[in-house]
Formats: structure tokens, sequence, C-alpha cells
């Protein structure tokens, strides 16, 4: 039996207003795929095939999706790496954004934690009084 650890990926709306937007669905359907495979390091372990197979997509859609996100994006909003989305690692890709997003992730996370204890807390005040 193989065991699949589980992800989890935050995806934020503003996605609809990145450029990825604008490229045909086979390429949106690789990115949220790799999305979706990164681990927490944003590293995506996968071959091209593969990578195809769950994508949903053909090969030669995959590479075409791939080759766009290796190459500069003069659009996007990001212009770290000239808006390049992913670098070749050994063994697969790794996600140039990830860390900013799992930051910006942590931070909406801790606003919301707060809020639900603020909220505990007020609660069981106003059931003291």
């Amino acid at each position: 039996m193989v065991t699949r650890m589980k992800s989890f990926v935050k995806l934020f709306g503003s996605i609809l207003d990145s450029s990825i937007w604008d490229t045909p669905g086979h390429i949106k359907l690789v990115w949220i795929t790799m999305l979706a495979m990164a681990d927490k390091y944003g590293e995506v372990d996968s071959s091209i095939p593969r990578l195809a197979v769950r994508a949903g997509v053909t090969r030669e859609q995959c590479e075409e999706a791939l080759k766009c996100f290796l190459s500069p994006d003069p659009d996007s909003r990001n212009k770290d790496n000239d808006g390049r989305r992913i670098d070749e690692i050994q063994g697969g890709w790794l996600l140039l954004n990830h860390e900013y997003y799992r930051n910006l992730m942590s931070k909406e996370d801790q606003t919301e934690q707060s809020r639900l204890r603020m909220a505990k807390h007020r609660s069981k005040k106003r059931d003291e009084v």
C-alpha cells in the first residue's frame, strides 16, 4: 500500500487578477495542479508525463505550460525572477513565490485565530454577566 501525504493549498482569490488567468485553460490546470502537489517548501516532485496525467492534459500541453512558467512574464504582478513562476530542480520544479504566499497565508490564519479567540472571550464575559 502506498501512503500519500495529504496536501492542502490555500488558493488566493487574487489568482483571478494574475496574468496566469489570461492563459489557456490547460496552462491554468497545470498551474493549479502544481500548487496542489507542492510540498511545504514549494517543491513539486514529478515527471512531465505524471504531471500531465494529474492535471488531465496532454504531454504537449503540459510542456507548453512548463515553458510558460519557466519564462519571464512582463505582465506578472510579482517582478521577482522576472515574473518566472518556477525553476527546475532535481526531480521536478520549485514554485518561486511559494514562500511569499505561505507567509501571507500564515498572517491571515493568525488574524483569524485571534478573531476567534476574542469572540470566545467576549462570549464568555457576556455569559458571566
